[in-house]
């Protein structure tokens, strides 16, 4: 009896103080609720207003739309003698994208390719999306027999350039009047689409094989020579890095711009070769 008499006051002390705790722990719940609720009442806010802004406004700023329609406009004047930075400009604007696609003798590792990429990307205002259909080292005979076009084709880019390959078919020793078949066939494959523009490409200067004959007594720029016969006979631009090269470097020695003893390019010689594709890039047509 005098046990019970002493345990009752103490559950009765327990449970009130249960009471309390409890209707406190209760509002400080709630409080910190309101508080998210706020913080994420605020949070919508600014979502709205930016959800607003960018719908208003999808493109980016109203200068931005005005200058590329003045752009545009500019392009559209005077259309036949864009340059091809212009030509990749114009149709991004035009079309929103614009599709570029390198083909034939081409290493887009090299230095030199890699410049001229990020170059041709910096100079269009909407997005340009580079195709490589590139056969580093594959003669006219080869990309003919293998049907390399028809992948090209088949992604119907804007505009090609074209890798000649002078050297492979100096090496491959076919004939000229072949080099001129094969070579044809691939043209004709290559504009069929009205709307594809195609540029010839033609290889830097190649030291070491300057002079070395094969088994008819011709050197890469034989075939050079009459790639550019078929190109003109078709009425096809050629992009001339092979002369312009060697025009601009103002001397008969090339070896400065080679590693020592070998084709490869050094730093002077990039340099050389960005320096001459900025040019003709450039030109207006």
């Amino acid at each position: 009896m005098k046990k019970s008499a002493i345990t009752i006051p103490l559950l009765l002390v327990a449970t009130l103080s249960t009471i309390v705790f409890g209707r406190r722990y209760a509002a400080e719940r709630q409080e910190g609720m309101d508080d998210n609720q706020l913080v994420s009442g605020s949070e919508l806010q600014e979502y709205s207003q930016l959800s607003k802004d960018t719908s208003e406004n999808p493109t980016g700023s109203d200068g931005d739309m005005e200058t590329n329609e003045e752009l545009l406009e500019d392009y559209e004047g005077r259309e036949d003698t864009l340059s091809i930075y212009e030509r990749l400009d114009y149709l991004s604007l035009l079309k929103n994208q614009v599709t570029l696609a390198f083909y034939g003798d081409i290493d887009l590792e090299e230095d030199w390719a890699v410049t001229l990429t990020d170059r041709l990307t910096t100079q269009t205002s909407n997005d340009l999306v580079v195709l490589d259909h590139t056969f580093p080292n594959y003669d006219t005979y080869q990309l003919y027999i293998e049907q390399t076009v028809e992948g090209l084709t088949s992604d119907n880019p804007d505009i090609i350039i074209y890798g000649l390959p002078a050297l492979p078919d100096k090496v491959r020793d076919i004939g000229l009047s072949e080099t001129e078949e094969f070579m044809t066939t691939l043209l004709t494959s290559l504009t069929v689409a009205e709307e594809t523009e195609l540029y010839l490409l033609e290889p830097y200067p190649i030291i070491n094989e300057i002079n070395q004959l094969n088994s008819r007594s011709l050197d890469y720029r034989s075939y050079l020579n009459r790639m550019r016969d078929v190109a003109e006979e078709r009425d096809i631009p050629i992009l001339p890095l092979h002369s312009g090269f060697i025009e601009s470097s103002n001397a008969e020695d090339l070896a400065p711009f080679y590693e020592e003893g070998t084709n490869e390019l050094n730093d002077a010689g990039t340099e050389r070769v960005n320096t001459v594709l900025e040019e003709l890039f450039s030109e207006p047509r």
